[in-house]
């Protein structure tokens, strides 16, 4: 009928409103940045400070609002070098959008100091990282405050700090990939023989997270990440030597490995990462790529 036929288009024309009032969204929005870059350009800004401020603000009038909420001059002037880029550039930013500031004199360039990258590595992080090391720009040092190295285990964690700033830690945990794979194949056993296999790998992941060590787990979801090193070849083990119990779940064995470790992700707040070719080498690298990253785009907050 003529009403079942306009009720079955309802959602198409609902939807097709949405995605229009989306891109007029867009296109404002994109408008606006554009207008903020070419205002910041046009004071004669640096390309690297103009795109950091583009990046972090949707137009001029935010970014005035952002600063107009600040406490004092100080925080003004500081408010936008929580970006590298915008590194002793905070009273021309603040000019340039309109809002003035009282003058700081002409030997301040910079209200953040040098930044350095400060890693606490468990024993057996730290050896993989060549050891305990102190430079301008690095710190990294051994710790016993995140836990043990148990059964080929490791964790680290980052901080960035310039003067009295303090980032937020960002901690970096390494298990070996037969844990997932252990938890895959117990879950197997614990769930009925005709359970699918999202839901062994669900349990799995559950499983995996609640063994993690109390320290790693004290962290924020949004500030944590686990690398699992050798998840294919742990697999291959087990297929060379199946026990009579995990005989059954062999065939979905590797799916469902891999569908844990993202389930890690969503279902559990673990940010992951698999190693499978030279994992020990493929960590160490991936943590120092880490380090050099914080170092130079990391936020930092204000401090008075």
């Amino acid at each position: 009928s003529v009403s079942d036929t306009c009720s079955q288009q309802e959602p198409a024309i609902l939807m097709g409103h949405a995605l229009h009032r989306f891109d007029d969204a867009a296109a404002v929005g994109a408008a606006g940045r554009a207008a903020l870059a070419d205002q910041l350009r046009i004071a004669g800004l640096p390309s690297g400070a103009v795109e950091a401020v583009r990046r972090r603000f949707g137009s001029e009038s935010e970014a005035h609002a952002a600063l107009q909420a600040c406490s004092s001059d100080r925080q003004r002037r500081s408010f936008f070098e929580v970006d590298p880029a915008c590194a002793g550039q905070g009273a021309r930013l603040c000019a340039a959008l309109g809002v003035q500031t009282e003058d700081a004199g002409a030997s301040e360039e910079s209200l953040l100091e040098q930044r350095c990258a400060h890693v606490s590595a468990s024993p057996a992080l730290l050896r993989r990282l060549g050891g305990p090391m102190v430079s301008c720009e690095v710190r990294l040092s051994g710790t016993s405050e995140l836990g043990d190295d148990v059964q080929g285990s490791c964790c680290g964690r980052i901080t960035v700090r310039a003067g009295a700033s303090c980032s937020a830690a960002l901690l970096v945990g390494v298990v070996p990939g037969d844990w997932v794979v252990r938890e895959v194949l117990a879950a197997a056993i614990r769930l009925p023989a005709d359970a699918p296999g999202v839901a062994v790998a669900d349990s799995a992941a559950l499983s995996l997270s609640a063994r993690l060590p109390a320290a790693w787990r004290a962290t924020a979801s949004s500030r944590r990440l686990l690398l699992l090193e050798g998840v294919k070849k742990a697999v291959q083990a087990e297929a060379r030597g199946p026990s009579s119990e995990s005989a059954a779940a062999l065939p979905k064995l590797q799916q469902c490995a891999e569908l844990a470790c993202f389930l890690l992700d969503v279902r559990c707040g673990w940010r992951c990462r698999l190693h499978d070719a030279r994992p020990a080498e493929a960590t160490a690298n991936f943590v120092r790529t880490l380090v050099r990253v914080a170092l130079e785009e990391v936020p930092l907050p204000f401090a008075a």
